[in-house]
């Protein structure tokens, strides 16, 4: 009974149209990465058993357990690990990058906030043909957790839409203004608006009175 009702569940989730948008990107995007990323030999969203055979599995539990979508093999035999967020041409005015906050916030479920341990995180939006990104950020995600602990990207949480509720979406997500980010936390981007100095060194961050912090306790995960 267990086992029927969680591939009933995991079927609609694949049949659900956020899900279905994602797939369709997914080529978009490895085609960006290929020009941003440097020494890519491969991208995979699986991952290889240690076995015999060259057996593979989709990254579905990684990404529900540790945020981890995509994986790059570089020509000296390194790997980058990367959560990926593709978003509608729609929103894209907002200048804003989401990280989902909980994966269920009724029963409590911790989302990529929580659980993220990727090195890199994308995020853009779609055009309106979805055959490219109208604004895309790739972030160096540990620089971007040292510098959100360290009090310098201010996140909030984002209201829910009444249409999620619809169409049975759960997840709540906090945002962050891209412009306000400190350029130490972007390896990449084609976001002409920043609002720092460009006259700083790199890995200089923010100062405090360019723009408004948020305290980090209403982002604490309940005991």
């Amino acid at each position: 009974m267990v086992q029927r009702i969680a591939r009933k569940k995991e079927d609609s989730f694949e049949r659900n149209w956020r899900r279905k948008f994602e797939k369709r990107m997914r080529p978009v995007a490895d085609k960006l990465y290929w020009e941003i990323i440097p020494g890519i030999k491969d991208i995979k969203r699986e991952y290889r058993l240690r076995t015999d055979l060259p057996l593979y599995v989709e990254l579905g539990p990684l990404d529900k357990e540790l945020g981890l979508d995509v994986f790059f093999t570089l020509t000296n035999g390194m790997r980058l690990s990367c959560q990926e967020k593709f978003n509608q041409h729609t929103f894209s005015y907002k200048k804003n990058a989401t990280v989902e906050y909980k994966n269920d916030p009724i029963r409590g479920m911790p989302g990529d906030w929580f659980t993220m341990i990727a090195q890199l995180y994308f995020f853009g939006f779609a055009n309106k043909d979805e055959k490219s990104f109208d604004r895309w950020v790739l972030f160096d995600w540990p620089r971007t957790v040292w510098e959100t602990i360290k009090g310098n990207i201010s996140w909030e949480l984002k209201p829910q839409p009444e249409y999620r509720a619809e169409d049975g979406a759960m997840a709540s997500f906090v945002r962050t203004f891209i412009p306000h980010l400190p350029k130490s936390c972007i390896l990449a981007t084609n976001f002409r608006e920043r609002q720092y100095e460009t006259s700083r060194c790199p890995g200089e961050s923010i100062p405090p009175d360019q723009f408004q912090f948020m305290s980090l306790d209403g982002l604490a995960p309940e005991v």
